[in-house]
């Protein structure tokens, strides 16, 4: 498992990569972090979430650009459960980097064409009201 140092330099150093090798990277590091248990996927989920935040706004928008375009390319039983260890992961983040990287996440989609979008918003919402959880304001 990595530490919060690591976990910091991987996200820097990725927002930092030409975008090929960022979304590849990040496809990786996903696959490998819904492979994990959940209680250290949610855990690892978090700590690239607060890694994220510590970016500069337009670094930070590309890379969660990025991340939820890998995530959505993913088989749906990986995307799905990366989808929940976000969600569950808001849950223990600060609610200011937990709203702000939601709505980059939402952000970041307005540009896929729209039954992409819908897809995407439709998994999303079944996620959090298979938590018992209403998606935030966005």
């Amino acid at each position: 498992m990595m530490n919060m140092s690591d976990i910091e330099d991987m996200v820097k150093m990725l927002a930092d990569a030409p975008e090929e090798q960022r979304k590849k990277m990040i496809t990786e590091r996903l696959k490998t972090i819904a492979s994990q248990p959940e209680e250290q996927r949610i855990k690892s989920v978090a700590g690239i979430v607060l890694a994220t935040s510590k970016l500069k706004k337009k670094k930070m928008a590309g890379f969660i650009n990025t991340r939820t375009v890998a995530m959505t390319e993913l088989p749906p039983e990986e995307g799905k459960a990366l989808m929940v260890a976000r969600v569950k992961a808001g849950k223990t983040l600060p609610e200011d980097v937990n709203m702000k990287d939601m709505k980059l996440i939402h952000q970041a989609t307005l540009d896929w064409p729209e039954k992409k979008r819908e897809m995407f918003s439709k998994k999303l919402q079944a996620v959090f009201d298979e938590l018992g959880m209403s998606v935030p304001a966005m």
